[in-house]
């Protein structure tokens, strides 16, 4: 059950991503520290550690560089 709710926190969290920066130019002037300031206050943000929260990000953020690449 517990791999359930971190499925629901990781889902939510990463739509919260595609909605606040959804294109690599939208992340391009944004650091981590800013994002998260930004999307803190979302109350899916407090299921996950900080840490999880960045590495969600950055994955975020390679997504949108290597599709903008095309």
């Amino acid at each position: 059950m517990q791999g359930s709710f971190d499925r629901y926190f990781e889902d939510a969290f990463e739509q919260l991503l595609r909605d606040h920066y959804g294109s690599a130019e939208q992340l391009s002037s944004v650091s981590w520290s800013q994002a998260e300031e930004a999307m803190r206050r979302h109350q899916v943000t407090g299921g996950l550690t900080p840490e999880r929260r960045r590495q969600l990000f950055e994955e975020h953020r390679s997504r949108l560089l290597v599709d903008g690449e095309d």
